[in-house]
């Protein structure tokens, strides 16, 4: 399937349904946007973890995606008034700890270098994504949190497309500025940040109400959004050129 028709299809179906999710489900602090989180968490641990193995690095797979709704769960449960956020933290190191010590009793090759890289791309397995996607789940706690998610989302498909749109049409000759993403233009990444900016203050000031964010942080919000949805797309990349694979999953 070509990189067009993949986004095609992301604007025709995923993008209705997920602002489906958001507007007609928000009972039980907006249900359906944190069942949607906690999947998503789950099936991004599981390819994080297939990223790993594609490495050399052996994982517990099925281990690794039981783990990666738990994050996400505790702090839903938190949004819901059930358990307190130092609940949560407790979850968040407990994960940790438990994590690191199983590997000194059962990695069978104790040599320093293995143990450091077992337990990296344990770190990374549990806390990327799941630890990422708890803020989107914390997002229910504010007031209009579906104007929030809708404009969260927004922030970063346009940021996405329109990099990759402006990269494609007019980047080829800015092309090759970072190693881990050789394709990526600085037209794209231009593009991308002032896309962000734009959807966030356009957002302020056509719904005041509903997004409650005055101008004079909209604009800096919007571009730092941009940044950090580069960095993270740039942070993929390097772990998939790491791991010497084309896509890092293919479910999602």
């Amino acid at each position: 399937m070509t990189n067009i028709l993949k986004r095609v299809l992301l604007f025709i179906i995923a993008i209705p349904l997920i602002v489906a999710v958001i507007l007609l489900l928000p009972y039980f602090s907006h249900i359906g946007v944190n069942l949607t989180v906690i999947l998503i968490s789950v099936i991004g641990t599981y390819e994080t973890a297939k990223l790993m193995a594609a490495k050399g690095i052996k994982t517990r797979i099925g281990l690794s995606t039981a783990i990666g709704g738990i994050l996400p769960a505790a702090a839903y449960l938190h949004v819901l008034g059930l358990i307190p956020v130092s609940v949560v933290l407790a979850v968040i190191t407990g994960l940790i700890i438990t994590g690191l010590a199983l590997l000194l009793f059962f990695l069978s090759d104790r040599s320093f270098e293995t143990y450091i890289s077992r337990m990296g791309s344990y770190l990374i397995i549990i806390l990327y994504p799941s630890f990422f996607l708890c803020f989107i789940t914390l997002f229910s706690n504010f007031k209009n949190a579906e104007a929030i998610v809708l404009l969260f989302a927004l922030t970063v498909y346009i940021n996405d497309s329109m990099a990759w749109l402006m990269g494609m049409l007019f980047g080829k000759k800015t092309r090759n500025i970072v190693a881990v993403s050789p394709n990526k233009s600085l037209v794209g990444f231009i593009s991308g940040i002032l896309s962000s900016t734009a959807v966030c203050t356009l957002g302020a000031i056509l719904f005041p109400g509903q997004i409650g964010l005055p101008l004079y942080l909209a604009v800096p919000l919007g571009f730092v959004s941009g940044l950090t949805t580069i960095a993270g797309d740039l942070m993929e990349s390097a772990m998939k050129r790491s791991a010497g694979v084309k896509d890092s999953g293919k479910i999602i």
